[in-house]
């Protein structure tokens, strides 16, 4: 696991988007379609990145439902990045 806190101003570290590549493990979101349907958050594997990085194919880690999505690059997190909520409540690394 990447070490997201800073050495020298000990902020948090923002996480970059446009790093993931395949095989790392991310969080995305299962886009059902449904308007006023709640978010599903899934846990899955990158297999493949789009031109310019604006979709990824992600393989869900369901036990029995091992499908392929297509998810768009703002719908995409890294599985131990710290939650966007941790930015808030602590400081941001400006240092690096």
């Amino acid at each position: 696991m990447k070490n997201w806190k800073c050495n020298t101003c000990d902020g948090y570290i923002r996480v970059d988007l446009s790093k993931i590549i395949e095989g790392d493990r991310v969080f995305f979101v299962k886009n059902n379609n449904i308007p006023g349907d709640d978010v599903i958050f899934e846990k899955g594997t990158v297999v493949g990145v789009g031109k310019e990085s604006n979709f990824y194919n992600v393989v869900s880690e369901k036990k029995y439902s091992k499908k392929v999505y297509k998810v768009d690059s703002k719908l995409i997190y890294p599985l131990h990045a710290p939650a966007p909520i941790v930015y808030n409540m602590f400081w941001v690394c400006e240092c690096c």
